[in-house]
C-alpha cells in the first residue's frame, strides 16, 4: 500500500506509528499506537483539543515534512501521552489520495521531568537573585497544564481576606478582567484536598466558558493558606492521577517560592525601614530622594516631648509617642512626598517645592497641625512639643545637601522668606 515516503527520517529515535489520511480516517497503525487510539478510526478524535489544530495545520504544510513536534494524545484510559511526532508522506496505490505517515517516540515523562526542572529552576533564580515571583508562578502553572492540556491553570496569591491573580499564561484576556481579585470562602479546600471551584471562582469562570474545574490550597510551613492553585477544564471529570501529582508538586513549589518572596521583602523592609515607625530610615530617604534632584522642599520635625516622655512614663510610652506622630505624618504627606525618620527624635518629610525659596504655606501649616495635637499615653495626655523647621533647595544643592543643611539649621519663628522654622506646642 505505501509506495513512497518524502521526508528524512531518524529511525534511530522515532518508531513506525500509524499512517491515516487527510481526513484523519486511520489506515494502519503499529501495536504501540493502537494501545493509545483505542477504539478511534479518526486520528484526530484521540488528539487532545489543544493539540488537534497543530496536527491538522502540519498535514496542509509542505515545510512541516520531516519536522518534530510534540503532540499529546488520550489513551483509553484518560492517561494524557506525549509524543514526540514526524510526519512524512506516502502515496497509496488504490484512490485514496495521499496519505499521511506518522512517525512517533513517547516523552511523556521526559516533558513532564522538563517542566518540573524548568519551574525549579525559575524558583532557584527568584530566590538567588531576589527576581519577581510572577516569572516562578508562571513556569509552575505550565509545568501543571502540561498534565492537564485541556485545562487553564491560574495561581492566585492571597493578600488579607482576598486572592490576586498571580499567573495565568493560557487565560484568555475575559478572565483577567473578571477574576483578578477573588474573596474566597475560608476552609475550602480542606488542607491536603483538591476540590471542585466553588462560590465566586465558579461564577467567574462560568463567564468565560469554563465553569468547572478544581482548586487546592499552597500551604507555608507555618499552616497558613498563602495561596491557590486552580485548574480550570470546562467540563466536569476526574482529575487523573497525573494531574493530581502536578498539582501538590506546584503546591510545594510555590510554598517556596512565596516564602522566598516574603523573606525577601522583609529583608528589604529591614534595610530600608525603621524597625520602630516603618517609616524610612535616614539611608534610604537619602536615596529614596536623590534621584528627584531639583525643586525640592524639606521640613525637619522634632519631637522634644520624647525625652520627657521616657523620664517620667517609661521608654514604652515614649515608643508610643513616636509611633503616634509618625502615623499622624504618614497619613498627612501628599502621595508624592517622601517621609522618613532621621533619628531618635527627629523626622523628615521632602517634597516637591512650586513657590521657589519659600515653601507652600498651606502645606506648612497641616504638617503643623497634625504634630501639634496631644497623644494618650500611659493614661495621660502628652503633649509631643513638636518643632518644624523647613529648607527650599537652593541651585546647585544636592538633596543630600539640603537635607544635611536642614540638620544644622536654627529653629526660630516662622518666616514666609526664610529657611526658618517654627515651634509648637511648646
Amino acid at each position: 500500500m505505501l509506495a513512497y515516503e518524502v521526508g528524512v527520517m531518524d529511525d534511530t529515535k522515532f518508531e513506525f506509528g500509524c499512517t491515516f489520511a487527510a481526513d484523519g480516517r486511520l489506515h494502519d497503525s503499529s501495536e504501540f499506537m493502537a494501545s493509545i487510539l483505542g477504539a478511534h478510526e479518526i486520528v484526530f478524535d484521540a488528539v487532545v483539543s489543544r493539540d488537534r489544530l497543530r496536527l491538522m495545520q502540519a498535514i496542509t504544510a509542505p515545510d512541516a515534512v520531516g519536522t518534530s513536534f510534540d503532540i499529546r494524545w488520550k489513551d483509553p484510559t484518560g492517561r494524557v501521552r506525549v509524543l514526540g511526532s514526524q510526519l512524512s508522506v506516502v502515496q497509496s496505490i488504490d484512490e485514496a489520495g495521499q496519505i499521511f505517515k506518522l512517525r512517533v517516540r513517547e516523552v511523556t515523562e521526559l516533558r513532564r521531568l522538563n517542566g518540573v526542572l524548568h519551574s525549579y529552576r525559575e524558583v532557584l533564580d527568584q530566590i538567588a537573585t531576589d527576581a519577581p515571583i510572577a516569572t516562578a508562578l508562571d513556569a509552575i502553572a505550565r509545568m501543571v497544564e502540561a498534565s492537564s492540556p485541556d485545562a487553564i491553570v491560574a495561581i492566585y496569591l492571597r493578600r488579607d481576606d482576598a486572592y490576586d491573580l498571580a499567573a495565568a499564561p493560557s487565560a484568555p484576556t475575559s478572565y483577567f478582567e473578571s477574576a483578578a481579585t477573588l474573596i474566597v470562602p475560608e476552609g475550602f479546600p480542606v488542607r491536603g484536598t483538591i476540590e471542585p471551584i466553588a462560590g465566586p471562582l465558579a461564577e467567574a469562570a462560568a463567564g468565560v466558558g469554563l465553569g468547572f474545574g478544581w482548586w487546592l490550597s499552597v500551604i507555608d510551613e507555618d499552616g497558613t493558606d498563602v495561596a491557590k492553585v486552580v485548574a480550570l477544564s470546562g467540563e466536569k471529570r476526574f482529575l487523573s492521577s497525573d494531574e493530581r501529582l502536578q498539582c501538590d508538586e506546584a503546591a510545594r513549589l510555590i510554598a517556596v517560592a512565596v516564602g522566598s518572596a516574603v523573606t525577601a521583602r522583609v529583608a528589604r523592609e529591614a534595610n530600608t525601614a525603621d524597625q520602630l515607625t516603618g517609616l524610612l530610615n535616614r539611608k534610604a530617604l537619602m536615596a529614596e530622594i536623590e534621584p528627584t534632584a531639583l525643586d525640592l522642599v524639606a521640613l525637619m520635625i522634632e519631637v522634644p516631648g520624647l525625652l520627657r516622655c521616657n523620664r517620667e512614663f517609661g521608654f514604652v510610652c515614649g515608643d508610643t509617642l513616636l509611633l503616634a506622630v509618625a502615623e499622624r505624618l504618614r497619613r498627612a504627606v501628599r502621595n508624592r512626598d517622601f517621609v522618613g525618620r532621621w533619628s531618635g527624635t527627629r523626622f523628615v518629610v521632602v517634597g516637591h517645592n512650586h513657590h521657589g525659596g519659600t515653601i507652600d504655606e498651606h502645606f506648612y501649616s497641616r504638617m503643623r497641625e497634625t504634630v501639634s495635637g496631644k497623644v494618650m499615653v500611659g493614661g495621660a495626655l502628652v503633649d509631643p512639643g513638636s518643632r518644624v523647621s523647613w529648607v527650599a533647595q537652593i541651585p546647585d544643592e544636592t538633596p543630600t545637601e539640603m537635607l544635611l543643611r536642614l540638620e544644622s539649621s536654627p529653629v526660630t519663628s516662622w518666616d514666609k522668606v526664610g529657611n526658618i522654622g517654627d515651634v509648637v506646642g511648646m
